[in-house]
């Protein structure tokens, strides 16, 4: 087999990261380029990791499952940021620093988070008990990206978040 599927999905993951790292700085904050380019890279070489220590075979199924985890990240980043946004938006959490802040957004967004992870996984283990073995070696990789993006959103993009984090300062009418 030729790997001109590895040239286009590792192109089409670079240039993905490059126009969603530039959409959070100009959406969010300077500082949300670093952290989501931080947690993306976690989660990709966490998800290879661990195709590579349960043996995964590295074909177009690897290739999916880096993408797969490429977009949760994402998606998770953007929930996250979204929320952030809401709350100092509302000004109910004014006052409080970054790290409260973080502890709050995420207890907000970890019921539909779990949620949305439960209904995912368990699609991905009927796919891989009822699957052939190319659908079972995808499924089994989603279920590994599963796994790496919901500890990385839960427990890493809060604390990358509160310590890379500066607040704007609104000026004031003289």
């Amino acid at each position: 087999e030729s790997f001109s599927w590895a040239i286009g999905i590792t192109a089409g993951v670079v240039f993905a990261i490059i126009a969603a790292v530039i959409y959070m700085a100009f959406r969010y904050s300077k500082s949300a380029l670093f952290v989501v380019f931080l947690q993306m890279a976690l989660d990709l070489f966490l998800t290879l990791g661990l195709i590579l220590i349960c043996r995964v075979t590295v074909n177009i199924t690897a290739g999916i499952v880096v993408f797969t985890a490429f977009m949760i990240s994402l998606f998770n980043s953007f929930v996250f940021y979204n929320k952030v946004r809401e709350n100092r938006k509302s000004g109910a959490y004014e006052g409080v620093n970054n790290n409260e802040m973080a502890n709050k957004v995420t207890k907000q967004t970890a019921y539909k988070k779990i949620l949305i992870y439960i209904a995912s996984i368990i699609a991905c283990i009927v796919f891989i008990i009822f699957g052939s073995s190319g659908v079972r070696m995808v499924a089994l990789g989603m279920l590994l990206s599963l796994i790496t993006t919901f500890y990385t959103s839960t427990f890493l993009l809060p604390a990358f978040w509160a310590i890379a984090d500066k607040p704007k300062k609104i000026k004031q009418k003289i």
